[in-house]
């Protein structure tokens, strides 16, 4: 078996499951913050109608984490891990080649 090309498909089928795996996040974390700014919506709506403070709602729950994760942010989750890891194993695979030359001239 040739070690590049099974460590080549083993690093491609890593990248592909972490990049899914960033994406049902992605979408699982737009999904959680649809279904609050729908319960927000309505606790401002009851409040209003009350005639209490409408901003008590942000008090009945834990801190609002910021909404709007942009594309480019999952890009970066999803794709800087495995580039990162192909240029170290490049580097390894160049260092590995240099030093094994350098044993054979010796």
């Amino acid at each position: 078996m040739n070690l590049r090309r099974g460590v080549r498909r083993l690093w491609l089928v890593l990248s592909l499951c972490w990049i899914v795996g960033v994406g049902v996040f992605a979408w699982g974390y737009e999904q959680t913050m649809a279904s609050r700014d729908q319960a927000l919506r309505a606790c401002f709506e009851a409040r209003k109608a009350e005639g209490t403070d409408m901003f008590s709602c942000f008090l009945d729950e834990t801190p609002y984490p910021a909404l709007g994760k942009t594309v480019g942010e999952y890009a970066a989750y999803a794709f800087l891990p495995p580039l990162v890891t192909l240029v170290l194993g490049l580097i390894g695979a160049w260092l590995a080649a240099r030093v094994r030359a350098q044993r054979s001239r010796a």
